[in-house]
């Protein structure tokens, strides 16, 4: 079954831009006749506005947008997450970074490419320091729908 999603984050009311996504994906999930779900991104704790998802949630059948589900709250999955992430450590698949947004932007390299500087260095994981899925040190390629291939 074809399932297109929306995932606001609660840190303001409902934009235009989010607005045009919503109708987007609302759309496309009823073309394929399918069912359209929302999951809100309520993760980032300090950008969290009390209410806003409320107020978000309230809006999108004011412009005929109906959820075919329960709406799906990231905070309250914090533990399947984990699991995930428990299982993708125990088989070597991570590495901890410690580079900031800033630094790996700075690197040089085409776009916001992390370059790799942490992936063979032993770093604490409680060192104020991202979790990072290793890959292969090479080009991503898929085709979107809309945007045809992406690189």
């Amino acid at each position: 079954m074809y399932i297109g999603r929306f995932a606001p984050s609660p840190s303001d009311s409902l934009h235009f831009g989010s607005l045009v996504t919503a109708v987007v994906n609302y759309l496309d999930a009823k073309h394929h006749q399918g069912i359209w779900k929302i999951r809100m991104e309520d993760l980032d704790k300090p950008r969290i506005i009390k209410g806003a998802d409320k107020i978000i949630l309230a809006s999108l059948p004011e412009h005929g947008l109906e959820c075919d589900d329960e709406v799906t709250y990231q905070s309250n999955r914090f533990e399947i997450y984990q699991s995930y992430i428990a299982t993708l450590n125990k088989k070597g698949h991570t590495y901890f970074c410690k580079c900031s947004r800033k630094e790996i932007s700075d690197s040089g390299i085409e776009g916001i490419i992390y370059p790799g500087t942490c992936r063979d260095k032993k770093i604490d994981a409680y060192t104020h320091s991202a979790l990072r899925i290793k890959v292969k040190n090479e080009w991503t390629t898929f085709n979107d729908a809309i945007q045809g291939r992406i690189k």
